[in-house]
């Protein structure tokens, strides 16, 4: 088909008295003579390159020289011929130029355009070279040049095309802008961000970048009065914003207003087949839309200083997280309650406005996203300087009772910089607190740490414990040639034993008074035969891991828990060992104290990776 048009046009140029040497340029063969390999067909396969070169060279020269003119309209009129049955091929139609100007080396639209950043992501949409002003210069030259429109029986088929491509070319748009946030994937790290959430809310930034380019390629593609209902809504918007700037500049100056005032009621005038009807009450509503509209970019200008400042992001972040959404001066919260407005204005979810109001929550989105991932960096940043710094200095109990304590760093921060980002419940304990659907990315380990904190403190507040122990004499199995003579259990606190001995009868309960700061190691001692079989526990933790062991009373000891003597058992004919006490009181809060946390997580919130 671009061959039969290029061969026509180039006729046509000729036989008007042009001259063609422009066809000597360099590349003008791939230019001007599409597919001029076909005369070589009858060639042996492979034809060499300098055969093809040398083909081209003299057909071009060979149009440049010729000056027979009857000869050329014959031509004319063949290739004229061999393109309407062509067409009549293809049915008519000519829905066919869309591919034929997708395959002119033209660059599509992309992500990349607007985001940059990293490399384009598998399934991004793109706007087809066909769709953009290039593209549909090259369609209207090709046309043109095959005078498609002087011919009645094709008139009809332009029309039919006109419409065919101002249906695509709106469709294929409002898609790409319906997937722009995608454009997101492409900024990686927190320095691409950071420069990223500078510009964001300017007309660099990438959304803005793209309405600008939407205005310049859209109408003039396709018209303005066929523009989608919420583009025509965009082309308002900057124009009253245009005009509001302009007024802003000089008041005095009518001419820029008057200008753009002008552009807004052709706009209006575009859409008088539209539900909405034109007249004051209209245009009152699109007015308090263009008000929310600049209400809205204000609302972005407020927000570009948590790029540079860590802190403030952090502190737009608390107030998102802190304050009622209906009644918060944040400007998150005020540049989503402009574009509420703004789509109020513009006649609700009727006619497309919620394409224009969800692709301009795209910025708000961006900097959510920052200011959430930000405020994650400082919240670790500050569990690291306050808790974790303070903890390297306590180790076993007293880590635990520093880490439960209600003056301790983890409870000033939670009460502190961790408050608006948490809510707490008598079943669910502490978990993440939502703004705008999302919540900080705290790791699970934190939650995990907060929980066993909680479980703890609930026994934990006592200076002493009374544990009573009732003890039996110990057994073996059947078969054993001896037998425990005796048990001793022993809690050393401050210098003094507290002290249970058990020989060949039930004894006690004996009370033992368990005191966290002052308690220490526990003894545990079964004698067999000649062989004394100790169990040693150490440290503030000795007393809680002890009961931890004999939790329900009984324990079984083996040979092997006692390395030293297994041999010597085992000669004894002893497979096991049972010992069996009967303990009450505070035991159980006693034992919670072994699984009380004795250490900070490390990592609480997800920072940049």
């Amino acid at each position: 088909m671009n061959h039969f048009v290029k061969r026509i046009h180039l006729l046509k140029e000729r036989l008007a008295g042009k001259d063609l040497s422009f066809l000597k340029e360099k590349g003008a063969g791939e230019k001007y003579l599409p597919f001029y390999e076909l005369p070589l067909k009858g060639a042996q396969q492979g034809a060499p390159a300098d055969a093809r070169e040398r083909f081209v060279s003299l057909f071009l020269s060979y149009q440049i020289w010729r000056s027979d003119d009857e000869l050329m309209r014959k031509e004319v009129s063949g290739l004229q011929s061999s393109l309407d049955r062509l067409l009549s091929v293809k049915g008519g139609q000519l829905k066919w130029l869309i591919a034929y100007a997708n395959d002119q080396d033209l660059p599509a639209i992309t992500l990349g355009d607007f985001w940059r950043g990293a490399s384009a992501k598998a399934g991004e949409p793109t706007i087809p070279p066909a769709f953009t002003r290039e593209g549909k210069k090259l369609i209207d030259v090709f046309m043109q040049e095959a005078k498609f429109g002087e011919q009645a029986a094709f008139a009809g088929r332009k029309e039919e095309f006109d419409k065919y491509y101002q249906k695509e070319c709106s469709q294929v748009w409002s898609q790409f802008a319906a997937n722009f946030s995608r454009g997101m994937e492409r900024i990686r790290g927190q320095k691409e961000w950071q420069k990223m959430a500078e510009k964001m809310g300017t007309e660099q930034g990438p959304y803005f970048e793209f309405l600008t380019r939407l205005e310049k390629e859209l109408g003039p593609l396709i018209g303005m009065e066929n523009l989608p209902r919420w583009v025509r809504q965009v082309y308002q918007l900057r124009l009253s914003q245009t005009a509001e700037a302009a007024k802003q500049a000089a008041p005095a100056a009518a001419g820029p207003v008057a200008k753009a005032a002008d552009e807004l009621k052709k706009l209006f005038t575009a859409e008088k087949k539209d539900a909405l009807q034109e007249g004051k009450e209209r245009m009152e509503s699109f007015l308090e839309a263009a008000k929310a509209y600049q209400d809205y970019r204000q609302a972005l200008t407020s927000l570009a200083p948590i790029a540079g400042s860590r802190n403030q992001a952090f502190e737009q972040a608390a107030r998102v997280f802190g304050d009622e959404p209906g009644t918060s001066k944040a400007p998150l919260y005020a540049a989503f309650g402009a574009l509420a407005k703004m789509k109020e204005g513009l006649g609700g979810t009727r006619g497309g406005e919620e394409t224009l109001t969800t692709f301009l929550s795209g910025p708000l989105k961006f900097y959510e996203i920052f200011m959430r991932l930000e405020a994650g960096c400082h919240l670790q940043s500050q569990w690291d300087s306050t808790v974790l710094s303070e903890m390297k200095a306590y180790q076993d109990l007293q880590a635990a009772q520093l880490l439960l304590s209600p003056d301790g760093p983890v409870e000033k921060f939670l009460k502190g910089p961790a408050a608006p980002f948490l809510v707490r419940s008598a079943e669910r304990g502490y978990s993440a607190k939502k703004a705008l659907g999302e919540s900080i990315s705290f790791s699970s380990s934190f939650f995990s740490f907060l929980q066993q904190r909680e479980a703890s403190k609930a026994v934990m507040m006592k200076s002493s414990y009374l544990v009573p122990i009732r003890g039996f004499p110990g057994e073996a199995n059947p078969g054993a040639r001896a037998l425990p003579q005796r048990t001793i259990l022993q809690l050393n606190c401050g210098g003094t034993a507290q002290t249970l001995e058990i020989f060949s009868y039930p004894k006690g309960p004996q009370n033992f008074q368990w005191t966290p700061p002052s308690c220490g190691d526990v003894t545990f001692q079964v004698d067999v035969g000649e062989l004394a079989l100790k169990k040693r526990y150490s440290g503030p933790n000795a007393f809680p891991e002890f009961l931890q062991d004999f939790q329900g009373g009984m324990r079984t000891f083996y040979p092997r828990d006692f390395p030293g003597e297994k041999a010597a058992l085992e000669r004894m004919g002893i497979q096991y060992l049972r010992i069996r006490y009967e303990i009450g009181g505070d035991q159980a809060a006693v034992r919670k104290f072994s699984a009380a946390p004795q250490q900070a997580p490390r990592t609480i919130a997800a920072c940049w990776e």
